[in-house]
């Protein structure tokens, strides 16, 4: 048996629901929740240590990927004093902190339940951000419920959503994660800007790469400022193969069998 551990394409990320009025709709709530997640601790206890953080759409080994991205490294006194200053204070001193109109930081964490790591991660985050005075609730559902809760937020009003997606070394289709808002898109954060919309139709027909590039700075800048989605990791991919009766296998980025590397199954062969 050879064991392959292979760059992954699988990102993992919090969707923030921007159409639910609270305090979600608040750029320093969203900011601040970052800044009090340990992902260090994350990928070390709910991944054994197989995941690297992630801040975008695209891997940073891409030369379309922006390397000046704003970084939400784990930092609970900065985390403490954005809300602070945002005028979050526990009123009522129960560990949670209240917004100005008297609610609370309370949360709910939509998970799917097969998606064990996931869902020991989502523990994590209930722990660290009870730190810096935000409650989450898990919410665990089995994976159809899930995606028809996560995808049609207008009916099922969630707060937060453990997201998960393959975008691949050409990742424009996940651009469609951030067009703004219509009825049956993938933006499941209800995020709308029609700045970013204007250069995503730049982008899409751009065959000039130094201009697309451009583009996909911008866009990848404008997400991570306005933080629709907060990403978490990206997941290797380990593969175990019988090296006793074959060889020839074919290992790219994602291991040795998915949707962007066929080349395995042209070339493997008994010996």
């Amino acid at each position: 048996i050879k064991i392959f551990v292979s760059q992954g394409i699988g990102l993992e990320w919090l969707t923030f629901n921007l159409h639910k009025d609270g305090p979600l709709q608040d750029l320093n709530v969203r900011k601040a929740t970052m800044h009090g997640i340990d992902r260090d601790r994350i990928v070390n206890m709910a991944y054994l240590g197989y995941a690297d953080k992630a801040d975008g759409f695209i891997y940073p080994e891409s030369p379309d990927y922006n390397p000046n991205l704003p970084q939400y490294n784990y930092d609970p006194d900065l985390a403490n004093k954005i809300l602070d200053d945002a005028g979050y204070v526990d009123t009522d001193g129960d560990g949670i902190r209240n917004d100005p109109e008297g609610g609370s930081l309370s949360f709910e964490l939509a998970v799917p339940s097969d998606w064990t790591q996931e869902v020991k991660a989502s523990t994590l985050i209930k722990e660290q951000l009870k730190n810096i005075g935000i409650e989450i609730i898990i919410r665990v559902m089995d994976t159809a419920t899930f995606f028809n809760y996560i995808y049609a937020p207008n009916e099922d009003i969630y707060d937060i959503g453990f997201n998960s997606e393959e975008p691949g070394p050409y990742a424009d289709w996940m651009w469609e994660f951030c067009r703004s808002w219509k009825v049956g898109s993938w933006n499941t954060a209800y995020y709308n800007n029609p700045e970013f919309d204007e250069i995503l139709e730049k982008a899409v027909p751009e065959r000039d790469t130094t201009k697309y590039r451009e583009y996909l700075y911008e866009m990848q800048m404008m997400i991570a400022e306005d933080l629709p989605y907060g990403f978490l990791q990206r997941l290797p991919i380990i593969n175990a193969v019988r090296t006793d009766k074959f060889e020839g296998w074919v290992e790219t980025m994602g291991g040795i069998s998915t949707w962007i590397n066929p080349w395995t199954y042209f070339k493997v062969h008994l010996k």
